[in-house]
């Protein structure tokens, strides 16, 4: 009988043991880390910035716990402007019109290394130009919409 009970009682102070660690993890998983947020990305004349700027989202992905795919495209897109920006942009509307549609982090970061290997190739993007590319991609009512409206504010005194 008391072999039982010493049994019993080895169980029970292991399994109390092993619930005072488990509570002690979670503890730690629950509380709030201070991440840095990335930087902007605007586009580069570099390879390397590329590399370097996926590399750091990842990190950030990885210290935040962020795991889910669709949660990693919404939270790298927010860090773009510009160009980068624009290109994301047309990519959102085309999706929704039917296009191919980005369904993993992998295919989104294969389609923005191709998108920043085209854009290293492109000696001088000036804004000019970068409007005029958004510009003629827009539908004929949209692009006479705009330059209505820059003709209008031309005009103002």
């Amino acid at each position: 009988m008391q072999r039982v009970l010493n049994s019993t009682v080895g169980k029970l102070t292991e399994r109390n043991d092993a619930f005072k660690a488990m509570r002690s993890v979670g503890a730690t998983l629950n509380r709030k880390i201070n991440v840095l947020k990335p930087k902007e990305f605007t586009g580069t004349r570099f390879a390397s910035n590329v590399g370097n700027f996926l590399w750091g989202i990842e990190q950030y992905f990885r210290a935040k716990g962020i795991m889910d795919n669709a949660t990693k495209v919404n939270i790298v897109v927010m860090y773009f402007t510009d160009v980068v920006l624009l290109w994301w942009h047309h990519k959102s509307t085309n999706e929704r019109r039917g296009g191919t549609v980005i369904g993993t982090w992998v295919e989104f970061q294969k389609e923005f290394k191709e998108f920043s290997e085209l854009i290293l190739q492109i000696s001088n993007l000036s804004e000019k130009k970068t409007l005029f590319f958004f510009m003629d991609g827009l539908k004929p009512w949209a692009n006479m919409s705009c330059n209505l409206e820059e003709f209008k504010n031309s005009q103002k005194p």
